[in-house]
């Protein structure tokens, strides 16, 4: 079975918007059959708020993979350790609510294959 990575910017905090994002994500996506990566640039363990469908695909070992889905600022998407992040598909799950963005995000979003976000407003500022 092919493994998909969903990278989060935050450690895996259902308070945190990108690590609540990440974890629905990855439970609906397990509840499909498929197996999940679940991968942060923060504390990757189980804490006190998750149960144990979901302490279960934390503790799932890392099986390799390429590309995948990236939460988050784009300016993070590079700092995950995990080279395989870098080659494969990249989808980026991203919002940002001011009419311009940030420096190198237009420069990140354009490296990815595909862009979802939440709004029209941010679909308009970053085309």
């Amino acid at each position: 079975m092919h493994a998909i990575n969903i990278f989060t910017p935050s450690a895996l905090d259902l308070a945190d918007s990108y690590g609540l994002l990440s974890t629905q994500l990855a439970r609906h996506l397990a509840g499909l059959g498929c197996y999940v990566n679940l991968l942060s640039l923060g504390p990757r363990q189980s804490g006190p708020a998750h149960d144990s469908e979901l302490a279960a695909i934390i503790a799932n070992p890392i099986r390799a993979s390429l590309g995948g889905i990236f939460m988050g600022y784009p300016t993070t998407y590079g700092q995950h350790p995990n080279p395989l992040s870098r080659i494969g598909p990249r989808v980026a799950l991203t919002m940002w609510e001011s009419s311009k963005m940030p420096a190198g995000w237009a420069e990140a979003l354009n490296a990815c294959d595909a862009v979802i976000t939440p709004s029209t407003f941010c679909r308009d500022i970053f085309l």
